[in-house]
């Protein structure tokens, strides 16, 4: 039964003028009140959406390549909080080189092919593609050597060195041309480590596949020195074996910074049984052995940092921190926090790296790690500082009439972002509300819904409520349609599902609410495309589309909804329209749905006036055109207010996929990977539409090309002393990785 519910008396709240007259607007800038303060989004950087599982420093520990469990990659060019980390459009690499290039840097991606893509970041953070090594000739292990400063033949520019998977040593200038390879018979060269010592000087070692030496009753590898800087590489004559217990690792044999000491750890054979730090001088292959005193059944990672300390971690939280000049170990805390995965950590320099879920956790050992972490000193390897970006949570998007400005409702305030600008303003008084939904009534005024059935309209700028109601109901659904220019009807879904609330706004003030009458399955909006070009046309043309319990359409108008002697809306059609899923009426009168048979969802669209006058269900096939979308499951459904685009989301794990067809010939115009889809909403002009993907971000996209104008997953970037309490999303990607 149609009938009106409790608006808060106001004299905001008015009924609608039967002529159409619009009342004068309240826009003067005097009544405005404090605007919102600024919001600081992520504005380059792009957080992980999952664990961080690599790290590689570049040689001197000043920069960073992270790679996460979902394969996305970001490149650090400071580690002391002072930038942003950077997206690396390169996925999930089995091998990883940086360095320092003037004032940029140069990367080196080993994929799982075995090929090698060599890229320039300049100082601005720009990339771009120099070269690239096809996997003809597959390769295992990579590296890049800094040039040498000098004059004429005595420079040498940088390197690219390389292992193949047939063991042969390659070198590469940067261009991707070889330089020379070598092989020897016998020698099974099987990874690359570099060094540079305090005065820049770069060493390039190679370590061989580790053989079990019965002797020994451990692993032998050998470290050799290669000479890089003549026309062809050379591998050092003198050749240092060192054994460890179980096959080498990355950091077991570990090499010091300045490249001319060997550490690793074994363990004792008698006594105790405890880990002992071997050092193994290079040139004269002299030997110190310590007794680390940790009795942990794993072994422990080896971080060798400088002036002759070794740092030993078991994951336990309690290291040992050993002085190889004067031969003293001591325990140490190593743990910052308990959720760093020791077996992660890397070291370059003085800088050692780890990663807490999506964050990075750096420490300076020694010297000076940048403005933040700064000489930390022995008592302080249980410091750190922990990089990454508060979390964001989109949950509704809307955007206003010509798409310039849009309204994000995160999970603990409303903002709203300049378009063009990226300026983004909170709006006063949303932190801590329950907000459900949000829109643009017009450009100054949002409308809000919370849970527990309120619904609000609200000045953005700052934050001054013109007017509300209480549904007396929670509200579990909420769909705005309106003209842009502060009229529009909003249908809520309650826990009275078979009868939705319609809000209608009028002027950017609330001046009715109704209840739809009859037992509805679904409902939503319609306005006619012609009301958005006819000021004050939307009063007497607005209209709901619902389908009835017996899935009968109709498009039921303003007038008969306001009548208040009516009792129910008769469907003119007795004609169901058989089984459907998602279902809309666009602006100019068609209806659209979509079927799915196995994981085939096809689009069905017939004209609306057609469908309520059917009173044969066998001449309904005659009505309809369908067209077969690709595989997954829709979730989202949206014609553009004037009806010339459709929007399509459609699940495909782990994530989902947005296309927009041209409604002319049912043309894709784009389509897109998104992480997904929990709401959608087009600007009223229809050149863009808005997604919200929950902790994945949102992002908002030209309707016609599928452009990017502002993409939001994460909030401002953040250099802590503490563990982050909140890590943010976890998923194959998030929006800002498109």
């Amino acid at each position: 039964m149609v009938g009106t519910l409790a608006c808060h008396p106001s004299a905001d709240t008015r009924a609608p003028k039967e002529d159409g007259e619009r009342s004068s607007r309240r826009d003067n800038a005097s009544e405005l009140g404090e605007p919102g303060e600024l919001v600081r989004f992520a504005p380059h950087g792009v957080p992980h959406t999952s664990t961080i599982s690599g790290i590689t420093l570049d040689p001197t520990g000043e920069a960073a390549l992270t790679l996460d469990a979902a394969g996305g990659l970001r490149f650090w060019s400071a580690l002391d909080g002072s930038a942003e980390p950077l997206v690396v459009p390169i996925r999930d690499p089995r091998g990883m080189a940086l360095i320092r290039a003037g004032e940029g840097w140069t990367l080196a991606l080993l994929d799982a092919a075995g090929g090698v893509r060599i890229v320039s970041v300049d100082a601005d953070g720009s990339m771009r593609p120099r070269s690239s090594l096809a996997p003809t000739d597959p390769l295992r292990s990579i590296v890049l050597v800094p040039g040498s400063a000098g004059e004429g033949e005595s420079s040498t520019p940088a390197r690219l060195v390389a292992i193949g998977a047939d063991h042969v040593l390659r070198v590469h200038d940067l261009d991707g041309r070889e330089l020379g390879r070598v092989e020897e018979e016998g020698l099974r060269l099987d990874d690359l480590r570099v060094t540079v010592d305090a005065e820049g000087v770069a060493r390039v070692f190679a370590l061989t596949t580790g053989v079990f030496n019965a002797a020994e009753g451990r692993f032998g590898t050998q470290i050799i020195a290669v000479d890089v800087s003549a026309k062809a590489p050379q591998l050092g004559k003198q050749r240092r074996e060192v054994f460890v217990d179980s096959p080498p690792v990355r950091d077991n044999p570990s090499l010091s910074p300045d490249g001319r000491t060997a550490v690793l750890v074994q363990r004792q054979r008698s006594g105790t049984g405890a880990w002992k730090v071997l050092a193994t001088q290079l040139d004269d292959g002299r030997t110190l052995a310590l007794d680390s005193g940790m009795l942990n059944g794993a072994q422990p990672r080896v971080t060798v940092l400088p002036r002759g300390r070794v740092l030993l971690d078991d994951g336990t939280g309690m290291g040992r921190l050993a002085d190889l000049a004067n031969e003293v170990v001591e325990a140490v805390p190593v743990r910052p926090s308990g959720n760093v995965n020791h077996l992660l950590t890397t070291s370059a320099g003085s800088t050692r790296a780890g990663a807490v879920g999506p964050w990075l956790l750096v420490q300076g050992l020694g010297e000076a790690a940048g403005s933040r972490g700064a000489k930390l000193g022995r008592g302080d390897v249980d410091a750190g500082i922990y990089l990454g970006y508060e979390p964001i949570n989109v949950m509704t998007a809307g955007l206003d009439a010509d798409a310039s400005h849009v309204t994000w409702q995160l999970g603990d305030r409303v903002v709203v972002e300049a378009v063009g600008t990226g300026e983004i303003h909170e709006v006063p008084g949303t932190r801590g509300r329950a907000a459900q939904f949000v829109d643009f009534v017009d450009p100054d005024t949002l409308v809000l819904t919370e849970w527990n059935g309120k619904v609000e309209l609200l000045r953005w700028a700052d934050g001054a409520s013109v007017g509300g109601a209480d549904i007396n109901n929670n509200i579990q659904q909420a769909e705005f349609a309106g003209d842009g220019r502060g009229s529009g009807v909003l249908v809520l879904r309650t826990n009275l599902w078979q009868n939705p609330t319609l809000v209608e706004v009028d002027d950017a003030r609330l001046s009715s609410v109704l209840m739809m009458p009859g037992a509805t399955s679904m409902a939503g909006p319609w306005l006619p495309a012609a009301t958005l070009a006819e000021p004050g046309g939307f009063q007497a043309d607005w209209g709901v589309w619902s389908l009835d319990d017996r899935s009968r359409f109709n498009l039921a108008t303003a007038a008969e909804l306001r009548g208040a002697n009516v009792v129910e809306v008769e469907s003119d059609s007795e004609v169901p329209i058989g089984p459907y899923e998602h279902i809309r009426a666009d602006g100019v009168e068609r209806v659209w749905w979509v079927r799915t048979t196995g994981n085939r969802p096809t689009l069905h669209w017939a004209e609306a006036d057609a469908l309520m006058k059917l009173e044969d269900a066998s001449k309904l096939e005659d009505l309809v055109t369908k067209h077969e979308l690709g595989v997954g499951f829709v979730v989202q459904l949206r014609p553009s207010p004037d009806g010339g685009l459709l929007a399509v989301v459609q699940q495909r794990d782990p994530g989902a996929v947005i296309t927009v067809l041209d409604v002319a010939d049912m043309r894709t115009l784009w389509a897109l990977p998104i992480p997904s889809a929990l709401n959608l909403d087009w600007a009223d002009n229809g050149g863009s539409v808005v997604i919200a993907s929950g902790a994945a971000g949102g992002a908002v996209f030209d309707s016609r090309t599928g452009e990017i104008q502002s993409a939001r997953c994460g909030m401002a970037f953040q250099a802590l002393e503490t563990p982050p309490v909140m890590m943010g999303s976890s998923g194959p990607f998030n929006v800002c990785g498109l």
